[in-house]
C-alpha cells in the first residue's frame, strides 16, 4: 500500500509517496533535515540548492563508508570461518 506523506525538510514541505510506511519516511526526513541544519551551521553559503547537494554528498559518503566497513567485516568473518574449517579438517584427518 502506498500512502502520501507530508514531510518538512529545511523549512520546505513536500508530499511524497511512502511505500515503506509513513513513520519510516518521517524518520528519513528528520535525518535529512537534521543533516542539512548541521551542514548549514558549518557553512557561510546559505544557498538551499547548494546546501542540499552538500548534504546529499555527505550522506552518500556516510553510506559508502558503512558499505566498505560492512564489506571488510564480512571478508574478515569469511577468513575466520575458512580458518576454522581448515583447522577442523586437520583435526578430523589427524
Amino acid at each position: 500500500m502506498t500512502d502520501t506523506v507530508e514531510i518538512r525538510i529545511y523549512g520546505h514541505t513536500f508530499k511524497v509517496k511512502a511505500t515503506h510506511g509513513q513513520e519510516y519516511i518521517q524518520d528519513l526526513a528528520t535525518l535529512v533535515d537534521g543533516t542539512m541544519k548541521t551542514m548549514a551551521q558549518h557553512s557561510t553559503n546559505r544557498n538551499t540548492d547548494r546546501l542540499a547537494i552538500m548534504t546529499a554528498l555527505k550522506m552518500a559518503d556516510d553510506l559508502q563508508q558503512l558499505k566498505q566497513s560492512h564489506h571488510r567485516q564480512a571478508e574478515a568473518a569469511d577468513q575466520k570461518v575458512q580458518a576454522l574449517i581448515e583447522a577442523s579438517d586437520r583435526l578430523l584427518e589427524g
